[in-house]
């Protein structure tokens, strides 16, 4: 039985990445590239998506007494940033089929206080844009969107980032695109981009050490993930952990608890890997294509994200729920599929039920580029059997 590792990780280390390192410009091209991908004016490549969250919301005035509305469902790493800032994170419920933000919830949470919402593409399924941004204006909010997995996602043929004032895209080992750590903020306000431009001259140089031990770490993990290296290492680990309900590899390729230091400068390697990768974005579009179809299927047997009109998911995570997920994740593991739980969480309160519930059933499946229509087989009926 061939195991299936929850994650492939993609680095295209090659000579020609390498050669392009050395080019001064790489790091302007790979940001225009970027601008031109999201149709927005500019886009500022930081350290992290986290400081370029924070800058963004810093420049708007967000500080201490103020509020940022953001979905219960997700992830803490957002609202430390607001808290980082003085400011009071509000969390306000999501919708049940798509689990990203109820705008219908907003009117509810919003007050003189509230400066800004931070709309969150949940596993990369494209939040109501239209209903957010309408309330933003009603209410001269300033509007974020938080594209951490929302590279190819795009909302009535626009893509993810046109929307909001500024957006801020991950560039983590474990995303759609790998730059082997960092972030990108792309915006079309021209005060936000000079000022963000300002903060980037003051970019500690990037260490030859750190950048080593990124890619050493990202060649670690892409052997480790091997499906033959999996099963002869992690996987029999994994299968006796399961039977306590611990999960060790489940916030590995998230960054959670990483330090980067915040005036750290992106350096060519970074831009030139991420350069790559957006000029070719066949491995991108095959794996959403595999994402997709299994999803389709799945929606049969399983509630899985409802996906608007004229709008594409980017399948960053491909997950469904299931009333008893650590029996659906045991069984999962005992048949070669390592899933997990959804590495975004409950960070609300008692009243958002929705958020609340959608944290205690997520299941993330695992999909790559090279699955054949047999995997993509193996993985449905392993789900169905567990369903059934």
């Amino acid at each position: 039985m061939q195991v299936i590792p929850r994650k492939r990780i993609h680095t295209p280390l090659s000579k020609a990445v390498l050669a392009r390192a050395c080019d001064s410009r790489v790091v302007d091209d790979f940001e225009d590239a970027f601008a031109r991908r999201t149709k927005q004016d500019e886009a500022l490549a930081f350290s992290s998506a986290r400081f370029g969250l924070e800058l963004v919301l810093s420049y708007y005035g967000v500080g201490s007494g103020d509020e940022v509305l953001l979905p219960a469902y997700n992830t803490p790493i957002v609202a430390n940033v607001v808290r980082r800032l003085g400011a009071r994170p509000v969390f306000v419920d999501v919708n049940a089929d798509s689990f990203n933000l109820n705008a219908d919830a907003l009117a509810k949470q919003v007050s003189k206080r509230t400066r800004a919402v931070i709309g969150l593409h949940a596993h990369g399924n494209p939040f109501n844009v239209s209903a957010v941004n309408a309330f933003c204006e009603e209410h001269g909010l300033i509007l974020v969107e938080d594209c951490a997995h929302a590279l190819e996602t795009s909302y009535h043929l626009k893509p993810a980032g046109s929307f909001g004032h500024a957006a801020v895209f991950s560039l983590g080992i474990g995303k759609e695109l790998n730059t082997l750590g960092g972030g990108v903020v792309v915006t079309s306000d021209e005060g936000l981009s000079k000022h963000l431009r300002e903060e980037q001259k003051h970019a500690r140089r990037a260490s030859p050490i750190v950048t080593l031990r990124k890619v050493m770490k990202a060649s670690v993990f892409e052997k480790a993930l091997l499906p033959r290296v999996f099963a002869l290492t992690s996987y029999p680990v994994l299968r006796i952990l399961r039977m306590f309900n611990k999960d060790p590899l489940a916030f590995l390729f998230e960054d959670i608890g990483v330090k980067t230091p915040k005036n750290a400068e992106f350096s060519r390697l970074q831009a030139s890997l991420g350069l790559f990768q957006l000029e070719h974005p066949a491995h991108l579009k095959a794996r959403r294509k595999n994402a997709h179809a299994l999803a389709k299927k799945l929606s049969r047997i399983v509630p899985v994200q409802n996906v608007a009109r004229f709008s594409k998911h980017s399948y960053a995570d491909l997950v469904f729920l299931s009333d008893e997920r650590e029996k659906m994740l045991a069984h999962l593991l005992a048949r070669g599929i390592d899933a997990q739980p959804s590495w975004l969480t409950y960070c609300g309160k008692e009243q958002h039920t929705i958020s609340r519930m959608i944290s205690k059933r997520t299941v993330l499946l695992p999909v790559r580029a090279d699955f054949s229509k047999e995997t993509l087989a193996r993985v449905y009926n392993a789900v169905s059997v567990g369903v059934a």
